[in-house]
This record gives structure tokens, sequence and C-alpha cells, in this order.
């Protein structure tokens, strides 16, 4: 008869259920309604392979998925399933080691709280392998978040306009449209005597466009006779932008007379 290990909170595996039974795989399944995870000597397989049927020196182990922290959405990509079936994997295979690595002997002289030291000491080894095979997703800059949290506006029914989307996808037209192009850089204004001028530099797409009109608001551009613009074909040179500029706030609201 093979081993049969029933594991409905991975977070306690103390918890688990072991009982000796006979049979194949789907056969020695549980019938919980939540979805969980079979490891066969310590290795994942796959439902299509349930039909195997156990020998005398297998080990098989079902483990409920929902109990184990899936990480989410703060690493900009999500969790990592095989990151997941390893962290359940060390969580249920570490669970003992300690103790059984300390012997009959050593368990009773370190007693239980020296083996619950050294049971935590193998999972927090197991656990550091894992990061290092798999590491946890980088979490997103504020920028980033801000600009993978507004999509672009062009199919958006509320009021459109220019955005920043700062390492967000490059947007690819198709077709004959109307485009509200988002900012390639963060848009900057100089003063120079009595004026203020404003720098933008925008990004139609990905790739070359026939632009028939270029627009503020409703109004045509060219009869704006200040407005100075540049189409910039891809591999073009700027011209117009100044491409190392840096905002400082401290010298906002200063006075050219002095105070």
């Amino acid at each position: 008869m093979s081993t049969a290990i029933y594991l409905q909170n991975a977070l306690v595996p103390n918890l688990r259920q072991v009982q000796e039974r006979s049979g194949s795989i789907r056969e020695l399944a549980p019938d919980w309604d939540m979805p969980y995870v079979a490891f066969l000597d310590g290795k994942p397989i796959l439902r299509s392979d349930w039909h195997m049927v156990l020998g005398d020196d297998h080990v098989i182990a079902f483990i409920d998925a929902d109990a184990f922290p899936q990480g989410g959405g703060g690493g900009g990509g999500g969790s990592n399933p095989l990151r997941v079936v390893a962290m359940l994997a060390v969580v249920y295979f570490t669970g003992g080691m300690g103790g059984a690595m300390l012997g009959i002997e050593g368990a009773a002289a370190v007693g239980g709280l020296g083996v619950a030291i050294a049971n935590a000491a193998v999972t927090m080894i197991g656990i550091a392998l894992v990061n290092a095979i798999f590491p946890a997703p980088k979490p997103t800059s504020p920028q980033q978040a801000a600009a993978l949290a507004s999509p672009s506006p062009t199919y958006n029914l509320q009021a459109q306009g220019n955005s920043g989307r700062i390492d967000a996808a490059i947007p690819e037209h198709f077709g004959r449209m109307l485009c509200y192009p988002d900012f390639a850089a963060q848009p900057y204004a100089e003063y120079a005597g009595n004026e203020q001028y404003l720098y933008m530099l925008l990004c139609i797409g990905r790739g070359s466009y026939d632009v028939e009109t270029l627009k503020i608001e409703d109004t045509p551009i060219d009869n704006y006779e200040e407005v100075a613009y540049e189409y910039v074909p891809p591999n073009g040179a700027i011209t117009l932008f100044p491409t190392d500029v840096t905002t400082s706030s401290e010298v906002s609201g200063q006075s050219p007379y002095g105070t």
C-alpha cells in the first residue's frame, strides 16, 4: 500500500492526515470542493497522469492550493505558479525535517521548543532556496503604478486628452482615427523675459503615420502663430524638445527682483 497525505491548510502542516491506501492517484484524491494540487514523491503531477496506480514505495500528497498565500499584482505581473507550487512543497516536506535530523536522542535533549526551532530553520532554508530560484516580482514604482492605472484614452467615452504612461506599451493605430497622443516625456515650461514657453513631446504610436491635421482641442494648430511643432519619423532626430531637462520645484514662486 502507498502512503496518502491530505493537507487542507499548507500553513498548518501538523494537521495533515496520513493514510495507508492502495489504488490510482485519482482513486486516492479527496472530494474537496476547493482546488488542490498533488505531489508524487515530492514532485507535482498533472491530473492527466492521475490514472497511475501507486506501489508500496510511493508517497502521494494532496494540498489545498487556496490555503496558501497566492501573492497579488503588487509586482506588476501577478504570482508565479511555479513559485507557488514550490512553496507548497517546501512547507509540506520540511514540516518535520528538523526533528528528524535531530533524531530521537537529539529531540529529547533540546525539547519541544528546540525541535520547533529546528523545523522552522529547515523551512526557512527551503523558502530561501525557492526565492533564489523563483525570485518574487519587484514592486512597481509610484510612477509606473499611476501610468499603468491610466489606460490609453483613445477609446474612452469620458473627456479625452494627453496622458503620460511611463514604461507602458506604445500604442499602435490602424485605419483612420482620432488620436490623442501620449506624452513621450514629462512636459515642462520655461520663462524667457515675460513669456512662458511650454514644451511637449508626444508619441502618436509605433511606426509611421500620415497625419491629416493637428489640433489643440477643436482648433487646427496652424491657427496659432506662436506654436512651433515638428513631426519626427522613426529613428529621426528631435530638434525642438530638449531631451535632458530637470524641473526643480524649489525655484518656483521666485521673484526676479528679490524680496
